[in-house]
């Protein structure tokens, strides 16, 4: 930090009110977990429930004024009994098996560790008012305040929203919230640079900074972040009726009225005989009273048999068995009624990153002609920043630079110990990679050979126009036309070269180029083609991707037929239209929505849900919550973020989309 900075920046305090008062406020809360009884109770909402409840009520009030008045035996008990028998069951049941879901769901959302940040504040108000230099203080991220400087270094979690003051070759994993894992951000806006779904020097809490250093000012904390807005919505009381609700609310309706007016005739009808036959003249007042007394029993008792007691035992009964059979085909299902709402589903709007694609990095197209592979290892190798880790679950993953960890998964596939080949070079000198260069040099010496080589490695553009010759005899532009294909498909691009340096003003050698990107899942295109023309369900991709990389996993995945033209909506522009305009001239023909904010997904599929669709939401991100919750019926993936599987009533364990298919599938068996 230069002193002109030191002084242009103010910092907080150890012992001043924000930090005192701000102590364990930069948390967001999870949902509070329902008590079991009010869990319970909550399954005596359902319609047929009510009626059973109201049957109940009138079966006991005649079965005591038998036993009182009449005199009869204990045994006209046995109505009310078996109508609570079945209320019993029918509840019990629901419970059951959500609750044992719920406890397999915990296991699999468990909350991760915190991690300590290092945060710049003064010692006291003494060192503000002489403006010495802030010390490095490292607290829990729970503790960080709103005008905080927190100091950020590669791998480092962002512990709150905030704006860039500092960046030195800054590159963000924003992948949880607008599905963009490389994000280049800046302290100075530039609006010639490619647009961005978030400012370009703004911060999102629980995003990843993955290479550079930063310093950046807190702006907003705990709830109040984005991640924390989107939580918010997961305490909301979802009002969205399932097709089940619907049908059994019609259904109780019918009941009623047909009750009422059967009861209503009864009672009418009786009276009326009793009047139109024998002499009136021998009436008296007591002697309706009876007539009265027995017609309304007569009435509440067809009543009562009128009620489907079995009803909710049988939906219940068959809603559980699918649960069980939806495990089987990795579908956790932690509400009933996501398992009949999934077969009523007609348009399923799916996000793009770690749902239709892996959310991991990988080399899907590459060309080095007349070039030893084992050589190319070496570059890779010695030329990266990069590391593999085995994660918690024994997957291997890249630490670092997601770019450079695909070319080392990549080494790592074709057999190659990256690990190895660098401990056999020595670097002699070692160029990083800048804003301004656009590429990284390093030169090495082999300590079996003693070849000393300049290894390049960068923008393809930049290393080919610096390059004296071009491996394999080919020309400029056959490189530059390759590179036009793998770009138009959305790939990130690197070009390599190579320099030996034993002989003097060696010439620098094009060596090849690699196109790197976020494959789609090897299942995603046979489950839409599935979902699109054998269930006839809609797909619709909403993502923070920018469009041309939106529009090619379209593509490929099957939700645009590879004739069609670009769809280029974006969030910003989608914010801007009215709710008839959308209606009317977006979703009759959309499928792809680039650039989409959290607010965006949710209020695209509000606006399905009132022209009549029946709306399923996949996601595995933070930024996919809020529509998931907003949804009749929200999938989370099973390696998605916490926030997406609480928002959920349904975790796809193997990430497959095909599952989501056989979920379908056991819907419409209901």
């Amino acid at each position: 930090m230069s002193e002109e900075n030191r002084k242009k920046y103010k910092y907080l305090y150890a012992d001043s009110p924000e930090v005192i008062n701000g102590k364990s406020c930069n948390i967001i809360p999870e949902p509070e977990s329902e008590p079991l009884w009010k869990a319970y109770l909550a399954k005596f909402k359902d319609p047929i429930i009510i009626i059973l409840l109201v049957a109940l009520g009138l079966s006991l009030c005649i079965s005591f004024y038998e036993m009182l008045v009449m005199g009869r035996s204990a045994s006209c008990l046995i109505e009310p009994l078996g109508v609570l028998i079945a209320i019993l069951l029918a509840t019990g049941i629901a419970f059951i098996f959500e609750y044992n879901a719920e406890k397999e769901f915990k296991i699999l959302n468990k909350a991760k560790d915190e991690r300590k940040v290092k945060v710049l504040r003064w010692r006291s108000a003494h060192e503000a008012e002489e403006g010495a230099w802030p010390q490095v203080y490292e607290i829990p991220r729970g503790d960080v305040c709103i005008g905080d400087i927190v100091k950020l270094e590669s791998g480092d979690e962002i512990p709150a929203d905030g704006i860039l003051l500092e960046a030195i070759s800054l590159r963000v994993d924003e992948s949880n919230f607008t599905g963009e894992p490389f994000t280049r951000k800046f302290v100075e806006i530039d609006p010639t640079r490619p647009e961005s779904t978030y400012p370009q020097n703004f911060l999102l809490r629980g995003t990843t900074l993955i290479e550079g250093t930063a310093l950046y000012k807190i702006t907003a904390i705990g709830p109040e972040t984005e991640e924390g807005k989107g939580a918010r919505i997961l305490q909301e009381e979802s009002t969205v009726e399932t097709p089940l609700n619907k049908q059994l609310n019609r259904l109780a309706k019918s009941i009623t009225k047909a009750s009422y007016i059967l009861g209503t005739l009864v009672v009418v009808g009786r009276l009326l005989i009793f009047f139109l036959t024998g002499d009136p003249g021998e009436r008296e007042l007591l002697d309706i009273i009876p007539v009265i007394i027995n017609s309304v029993m007569l009435a509440v008792t067809l009543i009562v048999v009128t009620v489907p007691e079995g009803l909710p035992m049988s939906v219940t009964i068959s809603l559980a068995m699918s649960m069980r059979k939806m495990l089987k085909e990795k579908n956790l299902v932690r509400k009933l009624h996501a398992c009949e709402t999934m077969g009523a589903t007609t348009v399923i709007c799916t996000d793009k990153t770690g749902t239709l694609t892996y959310n991991k990095m990988s080399v899907v197209e590459q060309e080095f002609i007349d070039v030893d592979m084992d050589f190319v290892a070496l570059s890779i190798s010695i030329n990266s920043t990069a590391e593999l880790s085995d994660d918690e679950s024994g997957k291997l993953r890249a630490i670092g630079n997601p770019t450079e960890g695909a070319l080392l998964l990549w080494l790592q596939e074709l057999g190659y110990d990256y690990r190895a080949l660098r401990e056999r070079l020595v670097i002699i000198s070692q160029e990083p990679f800048s804003t301004e260069s656009k590429r990284m040099t390093t030169v090495a010496k082999d300590k079996l050979t003693g070849r000393s080589v300049r290894y390049i490695k960068g923008a393809p553009e930049i290393v080919l126009e610096m390059s004296d010759h071009i491996a394999g005899n080919r020309t400029k532009g056959e490189i530059l036309s390759h590179l036009q294909s793998y770009q138009s498909k959305g790939m990130r691009t690197l070009g390599f070269a190579y320099q030996e340096m034993d002989v003097e003003e060696g010439p620098v050698i094009f060596a090849g180029i690699v196109g790197i990107a976020d494959p789609v899942r090897v299942d995603v295109r046979e489950a839409i083609d599935i979902c699109r023309n054998n269930a006839g369900v809609r797909v619709i991709m909403i993502t923070g991707d920018v469009a041309l990389t939106a529009n090619e996993i379209s593509r490929q995945s099957g939700i645009m037929d590879a004739q069609e033209p670009m769809q280029i909506l974006t969030g910003a522009e989608f914010a801007l239209m009215s709710d008839e305009e959308i209606k009317t001239n977006v979703i009759p023909t959309l499928k792809v929505l680039s650039r989409a904010r959290p607010e965006d997904k949710a209020r695209l599929v509000t606006l399905l849900q009132e022209m009549g669709e029946v709306v399923a939401v996949t996601g595995d991100g933070t930024n996919d919550a809020p529509a998931l919750k907003k949804a009749q019926v929200g999938l989370s993936m099973g390696d998605g973020t916490s926030r997406a599987k609480e928002a959920s009533d349904i975790t796809i364990i193997d990430n497959s989309f095909i599952s989501i298919n056989k979920g379908i599938l056991w819907g419409r068996s209901l």
